[in-house]
This record gives structure tokens, sequence and C-alpha cells, in this order.
């Protein structure tokens, strides 16, 4: 009889606490027919931003500072000092040289003394005939006879002047040149010729 009663009291306290439940449950609207429950948006997961890796600052390569090349002050070209031009010395004009002449006859020298400058020269022509004579340098018998010029060229008696020849010589040295004839000379026939400056 107990056990009975103890089923009932579980029966009854059950009902009970299921009318209590459902009182404190509030009345839920209808659904219509299509709809779905509402689910809460879904939210995707709360990711921390992203933050890209942090870098060094990049400096750029450090250059030495460029230096232009030194170069040497130019210095102009030295010029060597202009000389003026350097003029000859002036010659006086220059004067043909003279020729003179002296005659060979009669057994002497026309004229027999000659007055004459350098570089002139001296022309003896023979005009004796049948008379062999030469225009030797020097006194007579002289041993430097024919040293300074002569007419027979060493040859002495071999080859003396006939008429109509002649016999020259250039004075290109100042002073007193005395001849003679090497046939007549001892008779007198010598002349003198002199030379200036």
């Amino acid at each position: 009889m107990h056990h009975k009663n103890s089923i009932i009291s579980i029966f009854l306290m059950g009902g009970f606490l299921a009318l209590s439940l459902a009182g404190c449950e509030s009345p839920r609207p209808p659904y219509p027919d299509n709809a779905q429950p509402t689910q809460p948006p879904t939210q995707p997961p709360t990711q921390p931003p992203t933050q890209p890796p942090t870098q060094p600052p990049t400096q750029p390569p450090t250059q030495p500072p460029t230096q232009p090349p030194t170069q040497p002050p130019t210095q102009p070209p030295t010029q060597p000092p202009t000389q003026p031009p350097t003029q000859p010395p002036t010659q006086p004009p220059t004067q043909p040289c003279a020729t003179h002449s002296v005659i060979l006859n009669n057994f002497q020298f026309m004229p027999s003394s000659l007055t004459i400058k350098r570089c002139e020269t001296v022309i003896w022509t023979h005009q004796q005939p049948n008379v062999q004579h030469s225009v030797t340098s020097g006194q007579f018998g002289a041993g430097n006879a024919g040293q300074e010029f002569d007419s027979t060229a060493g040859q002495s008696f071999g080859n003396l002047l006939n008429q109509g020849n002649t016999f020259s010589h250039t004075f290109n040295n100042a002073g007193s040149f005395p001849y003679h004839c090497i046939v007549h000379g001892g008779g007198g026939m010598v002349g003198t010729i002199t030379v200036s400056q």
C-alpha cells in the first residue's frame, strides 16, 4: 500500500512540474509554411589586421664625393723673344774691277810704272816686230824672279812673247811689284806695278 502511494505521489509531482514549465514558456508565433528559423548572421572569425613585415629603411650606398680631376694650371706657350731680322751689313755697290794696258815696244814697257787697285788686271801687249820679250816679276837676275807672275810660265827662253801676243795678270794683294824682260832686262827693260788698298 505504501508503494502504490509513492508512485502516485511521483506521478502527481511530475504533472505539476510539467504544468509549471508550460506556464513559464512564452507562446511562440507560428512560423509561416516556408519560413525557416532565423539564424543569427554568421560572423567570420575576427582576424587581427595583418601587418607587413617591418623592413629597415633602405639606405642608398654611400658614395664618396666625386672630385673633379685635378688639372695642372695651363701655362701659355713660351715664345722666344722676337729678334728683329738680321740685316747683313750694307756693302757699298761693287764696282767692276778695271783693266789696264801696258805696251811692249822699242825695248821698253809703256808705261813703265802703273798704279792700280786690288782685283784689277793688267794686260801686256807685245807690239815690237822681230823681237821676243817676256813679262817676269821680280828684279832682273834675282833668285825669286817669276814667283809672282811670268809670261814664260817657267820655261824661260823657251816661251817668249812674239809680236801680237798678250799676257795678263790680276793683282789681289796690295804692294809694289817690280818686273822685267828676261832677254832685255839688263838693258833697262823693266817696270813696276803698284797696287793700292
